[in-house]
């Protein structure tokens, strides 16, 4: 906007400046035309403005956005970012994804070390794999589950995951804000570590119960192989007993129930179960019979694992399957005693 030199003397004069002339050395311009010069500035206040302002929309909380529960949202709320970085590093501002996070890496601790140690020893050989089956059958996964239940209790575990400690010789108010949501997350905390204890003991007690793992122990501490084979012997006069009632009293309730329970034992109807008991019997139950002790050799002296089980089946098949179309040596003839 141009100012006169006129229009400057009258601002100046009007404020009180001492100054009552103004000078054309502070760049006024001179070429503006008398009529503009004249024309007289009208301010309105802003009372006077009758014009209404847009409404500016309120910023949205983005703890109120809605968090994605299928995987069609994630994949959705997934594509909003770059690249998988941009991704992991707006999840892991969110500090109650940082608390779960952490509170998963302190509470599988000592189930994460044993699966750790497991898959080295699968690598050590035979001698280490027979040790290491007979530990198992003999309970030595039970170590584990202690150790997870006592986390809680111990100061290490809180300081870890981060609970505040209070030093004050007075409780702390059940009231207070951060004593609610530490509780909430101890409880929660709690629930998983009991979750994995619980898991650990399901998926593990079959090896300590269930034939043929009850023959792991005869490779072995020398104190844990008599009592494994008096558990066997236990075992097999419990089965015996079982069928007993199912023969003499067919159709009565216990009849029934034992059945049903039978049922779902399922596995001492298995081949390898039944020839470890009859072998066993052969053997009067004695863990330095050396046809006994062979039979466990076979079952455990190879890696403990379904997949090289697995593997080993199905090269075994497709070698099988291979020969028995081609070669030489056709098998097809021989291969209908294999079913």
């Amino acid at each position: 906007m141009q100012i006169t030199r006129r229009r400057m003397d009258n601002i100046f004069r009007a404020v009180g400046c001492p100054c009552v002339s103004f000078s054309p050395a502070v760049g006024v311009c001179t070429g503006v035309q008398a009529s503009a010069a004249t024309k007289e500035q009208k301010d309105e206040g802003w009372e006077d403005m009758e014009c209404d302002l847009p409404d500016v929309p309120a910023p949205q909380d983005s703890d109120e956005e809605c968090e994605p529960t299928t995987k069609a949202e994630f994949q959705k709320w997934r594509s909003t970012f770059r690249n998988n970085v941009e991704l992991a590093a707006e999840i892991l501002q969110d500090r109650s994804v940082q608390q779960q996070l952490r509170m998963i890496h302190v509470t599988t601790r000592h189930v994460a070390g044993e699966y750790y140690d497991a898959i080295q020893t699968q690598k050590e050989g035979q001698a280490a794999q027979l040790q290491w089956s007979a530990a198992r059958c003999s309970g030595s996964w039970l170590k584990t589950v202690q150790r997870t239940l006592s986390m809680l209790h111990q100061a290490e575990t809180l300081e870890e995951l981060g609970v505040a400690a209070w030093h004050n010789p007075e409780p702390a108010s059940p009231d207070e804000s951060w004593v609610l949501e530490e509780t909430v997350f101890l409880n929660k905390t709690w629930r998983v570590l009991t979750e994995l204890a619980s898991a650990r003991c399901w998926s593990q007690a079959m090896y300590s119960v269930c034939l043929p793992f009850t023959l792991a122990p005869l490779f072995g501490p020398q104190e844990t192989r008599q009592p494994a084979m008096d558990f066997m012997r236990t075992l097999d006069g419990a089965l015996a007993a079982a069928h007993r009632i199912m023969k003499n009293k067919p159709g009565s309730p216990q009849a029934a129930a034992v059945t049903a329970l039978l049922k779902d034992v399922w596995w001492h109807t298995t081949q390898i179960a039944l020839e470890t008991i009859q072998t066993a019997r052969n053997a009067s139950f004695d863990a330095r019979n050396r046809e006994l002790r062979c039979l466990a050799f076979s079952c455990f002296a190879g890696p403990s694992n379904t997949k090289f089980t697995a593997e080993d089946v199905f090269a075994h098949l497709a070698h099988v399957a291979a020969r028995s179309q081609k070669g030489m040596l056709r098998m097809s003839k021989c291969l209908g005693f294999f079913y």
